[in-house]
Formats: structure tokens, sequence, C-alpha cells
């Protein structure tokens, strides 16, 4: 049993000195690790790398084997260089370089357990910048259509997140948020006060170009406008002329036109919204002159009278001012009733 014991305390004791053996020796080592660079979480400040293309940096490090081989294993993760604001505050917005030995050694936690002693490339160029929220008015755009009551927007002001330097290039050039809504607009009825909503473009313009945003609160207004009734002329060649009557006075009277060979048909003038006149002139909607002889007291029999033509016209559509309609002298025959009272007639 003593031999045992012994040997069990031999083994033991080979252990914690080889263990601690490996914990002691160091080693350096040459690995291509990718760095990025990155604000603090929830810094108004932004980060980018100048030169997209360097993906990569051959870091020189020295530390324990235990360490190294464990960023062996970790050498194609991505190794986050986070710059606090106060370092970038004092950096200021615009490009920079960093020295990566020296800002790897000042945060030795981005590294954990070893020491670096060289980076190839050695520098890191970072372009600076910084989120601002900024007010600005919103337009509206126009000139493609005509209205009885311009457009209105509410809300008049909007805030805007963008970079500095966007700002910086455009806050002296009229800086705005244009809205296109003439596009909805156009499909609205016309002379009907119309409300729409429309959605913020992410664009922020100005007289100098324009340049983008991050985001843009509220990110919807309001539009509220009346497009002008859209007025054409247009001329329909033959209308023709209808008699309106019940069925018992044509069954006792027959008309006579005073006139010689009055016309069947009229030419007329008319103005109105562009699609429906568009489709009077060319025959898809009809119309007629209605002669209205309804009402047996509006006459008297074998008398001429006027009766000026009325217009089925649709809805928006009207017989143009400079038009002249003349009246049809029009009188009422009594028919005979029976053969007798014909012969007694003549």
């Amino acid at each position: 049993m003593n031999n045992l014991g012994l040997w069990g305390a031999t083994i033991l004791c080979t252990l914690v000195i080889w263990v601690s053996a490996d914990q002691l020796l160091t080693e350096s080592v040459e690995l291509p690790i990718p760095i990025t660079p990155r604000s603090e979480r929830g810094s108004d400040f932004v980060v980018t790398p100048l030169d997209e293309s360097v993906r990569r940096y051959l870091v020189t490090f020295s530390g324990r084997q235990g360490d190294t081989n464990k960023l062996r294993d970790m050498a194609s993760a991505p190794v986050e260089l986070t710059l606090s604001d106060e370092f970038l505050a004092d950096k200021g917005v615009g490009s920079h370089k960093l020295r990566l030995v020296e800002e790897l050694r000042s945060r030795p936690a981005t590294i954990p357990g070893v020491t670096v002693t060289r980076v190839d490339p050695p520098e890191l160029s970072v372009i600076v910048d910084r989120r601002l929220v900024q007010e600005v008015p919103v337009t509206i755009q126009t000139g493609r259509l005509d209205y009885a009551v311009e457009p209105r927007v509410q809300p008049s002001v909007v805030r805007v997140t963008l970079l500095q330097t966007q700002w910086d290039r455009v806050r002296n050039a009229n800086p705005r948020v244009i809205v296109d809504a003439e596009g909805d607009l156009a499909k609205q009825a016309e002379g009907v006060p119309v409300k729409l909503d429309v959605p913020m473009a992410a664009m922020l313009r100005s007289d100098i170009g324009d340049v983008p945003v991050m985001s843009v609160r509220p990110s919807v207004v309001e539009i509220r406008a009346t497009l002008r009734r859209r007025r054409k002329s247009g001329t329909i060649q033959a209308v023709p002329i209808k008699f309106l009557g019940g069925r018992m006075l044509w069954n006792q009277f027959s008309v006579e036109f005073r006139q010689p060979n009055p016309p069947e048909t009229l030419r007329i003038d008319v103005v109105g919204t562009p699609e429906e006149v568009d489709k009077l002139v060319s025959g898809e909607l009809k119309t007629f002159a209605v002669l209205s002889l309804a009402g047996s007291g509006s006459f008297e029999e074998n008398t001429y009278q006027f009766y000026k033509p009325e217009f089925n016209l649709p809805q928006g559509v009207q017989v143009a001012e400079d038009q002249i309609i003349e009246s049809f002298e029009i009188r009422l025959v009594r028919r005979p009733t029976s053969l007798n009272e014909a012969e007694l007639g003549d």
C-alpha cells in the first residue's frame, strides 16, 4: 500500500509540474485576424473602415500556450475594436488613423490573455461620424395638377436623423423633405376635398443636392387638397331629336312643324370633364335633343308654340354658354277618332 501511495503521489506531482510548465511556457504566434472598428452600443457615433477591402490583419502576439491555442481556434472570428465615446469625441468627425498595436494593447480585453507585439498593416484608417436629429420643413411637390384648393401638409415640420457630415453639407442650402403626392392625387375625384396619408421618403433635398437620411419622424404625413374640375370642349355632330309625351297624347294628336323640312338631328357644342366629353364626341355615350310635349294643359290645339330642346347630358357636362339653341314652332293636331269624324272634318 505504501508503494502504491508513493506512485500515486509521484504521478500527481508530475501532472502538476507539467500543467504548470505548460501554463508558464510562452510562445510567439502570428495569425491573420479580422479586425472591425465599432462604437459603443447605443452611441451616436458611427465608425466605419476607410478601406473596406482590408479584411484581415496579420497580428503577432505572445502568450501562454493555452491562450495562444485558444486564439488559433478563434482566428476566423472577427475581433471588434470598440472605441469609446470619449475617445471618438476627442478624435472628432472625420478620417483618422489608428495605430493597431497601441489600440489593442490599451484594450487588453479585445484579444485576451496575450500581448500584441506587431500588426501588419500597422494602421487602421477609419471614418468617424455622428448621428444628428434635425427639424426640417416639408415641401409639397406640385406643378402637374390644377387645384381649386392648393395642397397642404400636416405636420409641416419633421425630424430627420442623419449623419453630421451630411448635415454639414446641406445645412445652409435650404434643406427640406419633399413630398410628391400628385401621382395619388391625380386618381382622386375632381372638385371634392381629399385627404391622403403619404409615406415619407428617406431623403433630404437641398439646393445643392440630395443626401440620404436614416429616418424621418413621423414617417407618414397627411395631405389635403381639392382638384379643380377639368374642362374640355367638344362638338357632337348629330344629336337625334326625340319627342317626349305620354301614350294618350300620341293617340290623340300628331305633331306638325311650322318650318319646312325640319332637321332630324342637331349639332351642339358641349363643355365638361374630358372623359365624358370624349365619350360623347366619339359616340360611346349617346345624348338626345328632347322636345317635351307632355301635359295637355301646356298647349292649345292647332296653335303653334315654341318648344326648346333639352339635352340628357351626363353629370359634369353642359351645353356651351355661347351655343345658340333655337326653339321649334310646333302645333299639335288632334287625330280623327273614326272615319265619320274624318269625313266631317273634311
